[in-house]
């Protein structure tokens, strides 16, 4: 097994100088992959997005940050 680098919404947000709202989004719309790893609590989910996914994300958006405008 391969251990692989996640970030989390506040963590990405930070990268790409945007909102937490704008990675909710993204992550809603299905264009950005996100890993959900929080238990069977009943909690809010806890997501984490692997560094795999934000780069390709980032290699094929065009806009400046790897984000459109908010």
């Amino acid at each position: 097994m391969t251990s692989q680098t996640l970030f989390s919404r506040a963590q990405l947000a930070l990268r790409w100088a945007c909102s937490v709202k704008t990675i909710d989004r993204l992550k809603r719309l299905g264009r950005l992959p996100g890993l959900n790893i929080s238990g069977k609590d009943g909690k809010r989910p806890l997501v984490r997005f692997p560094l795999s996914g934000i780069q390709e994300f980032e290699e094929t958006t065009q806009c400046s940050a790897g984000v459109e405008n908010e």
